[in-house]
């Protein structure tokens, strides 16, 4: 639950990533590129961006890393109350990461490299689900989504006091 707040504090808004792409690369998960005339070589990831939330998503990807996976009772309980759209995004993130790192390990390549794989594509999938669940809301003005309804207290402008404290002085 703690990497789930530290994401949210370091990425904020979903919205400003117009694909899951953008948010790998905002990341540093994305192949560098060495490219000539016709030929075209990707390497290993760039590590630009932001390196807590590529070193969060790295961390998540160990736990993909073991087949066969589960959901486990306290995981279903979590789940109550979230809408189902990601819940179903969820589970295909569980069914295919979990698919991908067991045929990399019969390909023998390193865990290092398994984990980073699987992570890029976890920084997918969750961008599909903070999407997905952003989407949910109605879009405001000009197609903009808007935020969640929020209702406040009607504020007193800056510089006047309200009538209780001025009777109190």
């Amino acid at each position: 639950m703690q990497a789930l707040y530290e994401l949210a504090a370091e990425i904020g808004d979903f919205r400003r990533f117009p694909t899951a792409g953008k948010f790998m690369a905002f990341v540093g998960l994305v192949p560098s590129e060495y490219s000539s005339g016709g030929q075209r070589r990707l390497g290993g990831i760039t590590k630009t961006g932001n390196g807590h939330v590529r070193r969060l998503l790295i961390e998540a990807g160990w736990q993909y890393y073991h087949w066969p996976l589960r959901i486990s009772l306290a995981l279903h309980e979590r789940r109550q109350g979230v809408p189902q759209p990601v819940i179903d995004i969820a589970d295909r993130a569980m069914h295919r990461l979990g698919r991908k790192a067991y045929k990399m390990r019969e390909r023998g390549l390193s865990s290092k490299t398994i984990v980073t794989a699987l992570a890029r594509e976890l920084a997918g999938f969750l961008w599909a689900a903070a999407t997905c669940a952003v989407d949910s809301v109605p879009p405001g003005p000009r197609g903009r989504h808007r935020g969640p309804e929020v209702r406040r207290m009607p504020a007193s402008p800056i510089g006047t006091e309200s009538p209780s404290h001025v009777a109190a002085r």
